[in-house]
């Protein structure tokens, strides 16, 4: 999928990604349910020092909390692991999507317009510039849907607990 003529910055990138759209969407997916389980991890730990501290329970009562929590930093972990692995994929289909265009270009603009141009210039725009896409398609846009997802989950669990800071935290979130 070309870019239009004339097209947004926005919408040029979202062209040259469209090669990698279903792994960016899994890796941004798998970052999502990793951050919602901040939440369960959060209140495991709040439930581990309250029988910890508050109820005075022997360590022995502690172990399945533990455990609990142990899986679920495991989770994370394992999710955050593959979400990059998903993003790196990507950002290596595009690469090589774009690079294939610029060379398709420089073919069929010919041997004459390629010796008239800086092959330094050619080199950069194939190397650097392509490699320049990573940060956007291997960083920004998988975290992205974090930034939307993972808050509301935490309102969302807030709610549940209690409304009244539930409402609070909705009015004051940025």
């Amino acid at each position: 999928m070309n870019p239009p003529t004339g097209a947004t910055a926005k919408a040029r990138l979202q062209a040259l990604g469209a090669v990698a759209r279903a792994p960016l969407r899994a890796a941004a997916a798998l970052g999502v349910i990793g951050g919602v389980l901040v939440v369960p991890q959060a209140a495991l730990i709040a439930l581990c020092l309250q029988r910890a501290f508050v109820e005075a329970a022997p360590p022995a009562a502690l172990l399945p909390l533990l455990g609990a929590l142990l899986a679920t930093l495991l989770l994370r972990a394992g999710l955050t692991w593959a979400g990059r692995r998903l993003a790196d994929r990507a950002v290596e289909r595009i690469r090589v999507d774009v690079r294939a265009r610029i060379a398709r270009g420089l073919v069929a603009r010919g041997p004459v317009w390629v010796r008239a141009q800086q092959s330094g210039a050619l080199a950069e725009r194939m190397g650097a510039h392509v490699d320049a896409l990573e940060g956007y398609f291997g960083g920004f846009v998988p975290l992205r849907a974090d930034v939307v997802g993972v808050p509301l989950a935490i309102l969302l669990a807030v709610f549940f607990v209690d409304r009244t800071v539930g409402l609070v935290l909705l009015l004051t979130m940025p």
